[in-house]
This record gives C-alpha cells, sequence and structure tokens, in this order.
C-alpha cells in the first residue's frame, strides 16, 4: 500500500499495517480531535488522531524503525476518547492519561487480534513491546512528541515544507534515542514546539472549550445522559448524544462554543483558570561525536526553557467578554 503524507512524503508500507489502519479502532481516530473541542471554537484547529497516527507511523518508519515499531506507533492512540484530554479534567486525572488505562481492553476487544494472527504476529508482541522512541519521556524528543507539534505547526501555517524535510534530515537515533545532529535546527525544533504546548495548548480559545466541554460532560454523566462507553465512541456520537438529550443546562453550553466567542488573558479579572502539564523539552544532539543535552551548548535553548519553566509554573487565566456562565475554576 502506498501512503502520501504532507509532512513525510510518500511510502510503501506492509500490508499488516494497511490492514490495521482499515481496523475499526483506527478508523474510528478520524472522528476524535486532537485538540479536544478546540474544533469547535477555531475549524483550523481540526487535526484529527488519525492523521497524527499515521504521522507518528511513519515518521517511526523514516528512522528505520521495525514494523513492531511502527505497529505500537499507528495503535498509541486508539483507547483515546472522544475529545481527547478533555475527560482527563472529566475524571481529574492530571498526569493526562485516562486513556492509557484503557490501551489493552480496546485491542483485545478488537479484530486487531485476528489482524496480527493473520501476518504472523501474536496480541502479546504488541500489548509487551516497548517501542523507545515512541513515548520517550521528556525532556527527551519522542516520535508522539515531534509528529503532534510538526502536524498542528504545519496545518496551522507556522512553519513550511521545506523547514520540516531540513529538521527530519537532521534527525537519527544513537542508543535509542532520537537525537540531532545540528545545534540550529535544535534551537528551531524547541521554538516551534513551545509555540505548539504554550500557544496553542494554553491559547485562551482552547482553555476556554476545554472548560466548557468539561462542564459539558460532566453535567451529561451526573444527569446520566452519557456513560462511559459513549465516550469510546467518537466526538460526533457524542455531540448528537448531548443535542439530543434537550437537557437546558447543556445546550445552553454548546451554544457557547463557537468561532464568534472572544476570550482573552486577564490575571486580573478572570472566570476560567487552568493549571498546565509542564512541558519542558531539551532535544539530545550530536556535538564532537558526543550524544548532549542541547541546552548545554545553545544559550537560546536554555533561555527558551528558562522562560517556559517559569510559564507552567503560572495558571493561565482567562476571561470570557460578555458571558453568563456560573463558573467553577478547573481543579
Amino acid at each position: 500500500m502506498r501512503v502520501i503524507n504532507s509532512i513525510y512524503g510518500e511510502f510503501v508500507i506492509e500490508d499488516i499495517l494497511k490492514d490495521l489502519i482499515y481496523s475499526k479502532p483506527v478508523q474510528r481516530l478520524k472522528r476524535i480531535h486532537q485538540g479536544g473541542a478546540t474544533f469547535l471554537v477555531n475549524k483550523r484547529w481540526s487535526t484529527t488522531r488519525y492523521q497524527h497516527s499515521i504521522g507518528v507511523m511513519l515518521l517511526i518508519k523514516l528512522l528505520n524503525g521495525s514494523i513492531l515499531d511502527q505497529i505500537k506507533g499507528l495503535l498509541h492512540d486508539i483507547s483515546h476518547t472522544a475529545f481527547s484530554h478533555i475527560i482527563d479534567y472529566v475524571y481529574s486525572f492530571n498526569d493526562e492519561d485516562f486513556h492509557e488505562y484503557f490501551y489493552q481492553k480496546i485491542v483485545k476487544n478488537s479484530e486487531i487480534p485476528d489482524i496480527l494472527s493473520k501476518h504472523g504476529y501474536k496480541l502479546e508482541d504488541i500489548l509487551n513491546y516497548k517501542c523507545d522512541i515512541l513515548e520517550e519521556p521528556l525532556p527527551n524528543l519522542s516520535a508522539d512528541r515531534i509528529d503532534y507539534t510538526l502536524l498542528d505547526m504545519y496545518n496551522l501555517g507556522v512553519i513550511k515544507e521545506n523547514e520540516i524535510k531540513n529538521f527530519l534530515s537532521a534527525l537519527s537515533i544513537k542508543k535509542g534515542k532520537i537525537v540531532i545532529d545540528s545545534i540550529p535546527i535544535a534551537e528551531w525544533f524547541v521554538e516551534i514546539y513551545y509555540k505548539e504546548v504554550i500557544g496553542y495548548f494554553q491559547h485562551p480559545k482552547n482553555v476556554y472549550s476545554a472548560y466548557i466541554m468539561t462542564k459539558v460532560i460532566r453535567e451529561a454523566i451526573n444527569k446520566q445522559i452519557l456513560k462511559l462507553e459513549d465516550l469510546f465512541q467518537d466526538d460526533y456520537y457524542v455531540l448528537e448524544k448531548l443535542v439530543s438529550s434537550n437537557n437546558r443546562v447543556i445546550i445552553d453550553l454548546l451554544n457557547k462554543l463557537n468561532n464568534k466567542i472572544e476570550v482573552v488573558d486577564n490575571t486580573n479579572d478572570f472566570n476560567i483558570s487552568l493549571k498546565h502539564k509542564k512541558r519542558i523539552i531539551d532535544p539530545l544532539i550530536i556535538n564532537k561525536n558526543k550524544i548532549i543535552k542541547s541546552s548545554s551548548v545553545s544559550k537560546k535553548i536554555k533561555m527558551l526553557n528558562q522562560l517556559a519553566s517559569r510559564k507552567f509554573e503560572n495558571v493561565t487565566c482567562i476571561k470570557r467578554i460578555q458571558d453568563d456562565i456560573d463558573y467553577e475554576l478547573f481543579s
């Protein structure tokens, strides 16, 4: 099967990957947005978990990862619920890992075991296999972290194809870690990464949409309009259930999720507050034949990390202009 991707280019992938891509759990990700409810307040924020999963798989292939590595990359997000990390707020999972508790169950109760068996693999080959470069902990690079940054920033027009090409050409795997062979390119990625996790993740409209949808889903669960199994459908299934409920509180809140909203940063007068997960990046680079942290040789990266650390220590405070919602701060 030939796959053409706007970021990584053109690839021929193995039949097992093709069959997994067309499986229900992976196809479901086409209807789950990476940014939670952000697509309801900004049509450009419409990246899906499917796009991301395909991208991670192809990036791992580009880095000469094995078939098992590519399978892990493709499947790593299949247990995400509708509206992605919104559910972490609903159930107060501060590490944003609610979906990880359901990964094995989702895999086992799908056609994935049969697909693996068809191609000579066992379910345990996937469940017990660790792809080191897929989700390497911060502050290192990982295939997951790289792809969602490139994908979002490319879709938003922040970065261009030639910049992505230069960055990807500087990547390699050394001692099981993703490393960069150029200080300027490492600096470029760190700057782009903070535009993603601070400029986008902490954007007032993003925080606002997360707050409203969290409030909506909590209300729906409390009123038994939604059950946990509903959340393992997709964004549009859940939205339809919410709208068809005719619950006045829910409908009024949903009506406040639109692209005409006006939200501003305001630390002195605010009605929504959110503490973000700390995300500091410090890519490994090759310098004089040694693998070292880029901040040890780049004053720019060291400065960017210091600025980001201060930003993550603070709570994002925003105010919705001309609003009458009964607000409660995020826990």
